[in-house]
């Protein structure tokens, strides 16, 4: 991903070029990367190693036994 002056825009442009998004300042533009490159990794990650565990058992109904 980079970011190229597209007039008086900040454009977003994925690894072959194609244009992800216009945004009005160079810090949306840093964000809108930094967030798409993460979704990218946590994508690889599960693709690697399996969707992440939620942390609660299958069995659990998510009420108060005392209650």
């Amino acid at each position: 991903m980079s970011i190229r002056k597209q007039g008086r825009y900040w454009a977003v442009l994925d690894a072959n070029g194609a244009l992800v998004c216009l945004c009005v300042y160079r810090k949306g533009a840093a964000e809108v990367v930094r967030r798409l490159q993460g979704l990218d990794a946590a994508q690889q990650w599960q693709d690697t190693n399996g969707p992440a565990d939620s942390g609660q058992d299958a069995g659990a109904t998510g009420t108060c036994p005392l209650f």
